[in-house]
């Protein structure tokens, strides 16, 4: 049984992590090899250590990036906050689970990137495509632009970074 369990351990310490979809600091959450990672339960912890593991600072919100209808992710990732890589957080492994959703994450990185943009670059910048989920992301970066969230956008949690 440990030969098993630390086999997993190191074989899952050689992927790192990545966001996909709106650039380094925002987006979909997936392991280098292409995995993604399963968003049910996902909060501004684990968030929190994906962007200080990217260098983006500190998770502004999280919440679920598509429909989880990929067939192998990475499951029930459950992070203290102080890991320093997704990697080193409590999960099941990898393997074909029903997941509601994909875990997403927006950084104070990218959202300050946004913020020192003319406006109708960052404007644009955040349009490639036209989804429910863009929407949330352009409103979660605009209204932290203006002032902290004091409620949480609908399927998203936001509050102060993590």
């Amino acid at each position: 049984v440990c030969v098993c369990v630390c086999v997993w351990f190191w074989l899952l310490s050689f992927y790192g992590v990545r966001l996909v979809d709106f650039g380094k600091c925002a987006g979909r959450v997936e392991l280098s090899n292409g995995t993604r990672v399963c968003g049910d339960g996902w909060s501004l912890q684990e968030g929190g250590v994906v962007c200080r593991a990217l260098s983006c600072d500190k998770a502004l919100a999280v919440g679920p990036f598509g429909s989880g209808s990929r067939a192998i992710f990475l499951k029930d990732v459950t992070c203290s906050g102080n890991e320093k890589s997704l990697t080193q957080c409590k999960n099941s492994g990898f393997g074909p689970k029903t997941c509601q959703s994909e875990a997403g994450v927006v950084c104070s990185a990218y959202a300050h990137s946004l913020r020192t943009q003319p406006t109708h670059t960052a404007y644009s910048h955040s349009l490639h495509t036209h989804s429910p989920l863009t929407d949330s992301i352009r409103t979660i970066v605009l209204l932290q632009s203006i002032h902290p969230f004091s409620s949480s956008y609908p399927g998203w949690v936001a509050g102060a970074a993590v």
